[in-house]
Parts: structure tokens; sequence; C-alpha cells
């Protein structure tokens, strides 16, 4: 089974769309006040913020060279936008496969807690060619609100980067 194919088995059935999600240490949930999101975050991450965009971007502390954890979006004053990014696999599976696992495992979990299962989930694959015939193939799983993407970038010839994000929209 190809990673493609073991997300679309992770993401069936969805839930309905999540209004909260984990972030760090903390839960972020949807509609909070700015101020309040914010702090959160940062309470684990060093945070840069984007103003043109209403955006923060949040960083591991003192780990410059490390890999964006994710970011949150702000607009009128509420958090509108959560995103969680896993990234750095190598050549490991099983780090890609926990990845995969860790961006939709809360699905089965808002079941139990009274979410419908009725809200459809649209599942996307794209393969485009990017700057210097490079590919990239996505798959996109979006129920509602919450979307999972896996990404694989062609970098050159055999080398490949690989990330999974986890977004919530308000």
């Amino acid at each position: 089974m190809n990673a493609l194919t073991f997300v679309a088995a992770l993401a069936i059935p969805c839930a309905a769309a999540a209004q909260s999600l984990e972030f760090g240490s903390v839960t972020l949930r949807l509609g909070m006040p700015a101020d309040s999101a914010i702090a959160l975050a940062g309470k684990d991450f060093e945070l840069f913020q984007l103003p043109d965009l209403g955006m923060w971007i949040a960083q591991p502390r003192g780990q410059p060279e490390a890999p964006t954890y994710g970011s949150i979006v702000i607009s009128g004053r509420r958090l509108t936008k959560v995103t969680r990014e896993w990234s750095g696999f190598g050549d490991s599976p099983l780090r890609l496969a926990q990845a995969m696992f860790d961006a939709v495992r809360f699905l089965p979990a808002r079941v139990d807690a009274g979410w419908s299962t009725s809200t459809p989930c649209d599942i996307a694959r794209r393969e485009d060619v990017i700057e210097g015939g490079k590919t990239v193939q996505t798959l996109t799983v979006q129920c509602g609100r919450y979307d999972t993407t896996l990404r694989i970038e062609n970098i050159s010839g055999a080398q490949k980067r690989v990330s999974v994000t986890t977004s919530i929209t308000r």
C-alpha cells in the first residue's frame, strides 16, 4: 500500500467538521479571541507575525533551523484558521505513517463525542509539474472545515520531500 492509499484509508469515514485542533500542549478553538489564541500558541512556540496576511507562524523555541510547526490566522479579532505541519521524514516510512495517523487521529473521537458523521468527505488527488520540471503530488481529504493534505515533492532524481498538513478553517 503506498502513502497516498494509506492516507485515504485512514480518513474514511470522516466525522463532521472539527472546531478545535491540538497545537503543541494546548487546544486552539475556532472563533476564540485573537489575544487568547496568540497567547496559547505562544506557550510552546516562538511566533512570527505576517501582518499583511493576519497570520502567525509557529517555530520551535530556540530552533531557527527546525521545520515550521504550523500557523494560526486571525481575522476580525478571532481565530479563523489553525494549521499543523509534519515534515522531515527522510526515508522513514514509520515516521511518515505516524505523522499521517496524528493528522487524522481525532476523527473517531469526534464521533464518540456526538458529532454527526453525515458530513461527506471529499478526496482530491493532484499531480503538478512546477519550475524546473519537478513534480508535486498532493492528496487532500476534506471533511467540512477540516482537511489533511499529504504532499510529495520531487526535489531532484529520487530525492523527495514529504509533508503532512492538517487545517481547520472557520
